[in-house]
């Protein structure tokens, strides 16, 4: 705990291979969110993620570089949740669906960002913000 990113990244897992920018990284597995470059001296522990809108989780860490879409990162998670949602929450059932198909190229995170912020007013569970913290964090 409180190792950086950036040191778990490049020091303990040898950088990103080709030499490639830093994108961002997405934390805690499936339902953990992205944290983006600008994060990248971020200690790790679970209040300072949790700042930044992502959660520890199981752990993992997935790191992706400049040739990596956040478009298609973000519709995966959607896919995601839609699959391992429950249902009881309108969120979850509905709206995940409905912005599934809005999101590309030419969405306006304006509009998203105030999508997510319903999202953590109405839901139940964590799970169905994280597809839309994806998008909107800007990563």
């Amino acid at each position: 705990m409180g190792t950086t990113l950036r040191e778990i990244i490049f020091d303990i897992g040898g950088g990103i291979p080709g030499r490639r920018e830093f994108k961002a990284a997405q934390m805690g597995g499936p339902s953990g969110g992205c944290v983006p470059a600008e994060h990248l001296d971020l200690p790790i522990d679970y209040e300072t993620v949790k700042e930044v809108g992502a959660i520890m989780g199981s752990g993992g860490l997935i790191v992706m570089d400049s040739d990596t879409s956040m478009v298609d990162i973000s519709k995966y998670f959607m896919e995601f949740v839609q699959e391992e949602s429950c249902g009881k929450c309108v969120p979850c059932r509905v709206w995940n669906k409905k912005d599934a198909g809005c999101i590309d190229k030419n969405s306006r995170r304006k509009w998203m960002r105030k999508r997510y912020r319903r999202f953590e007013r109405n839901g139940v569970c964590y799970k169905n913000c994280i597809s839309m913290w994806t998008w909107t964090n800007g990563a």
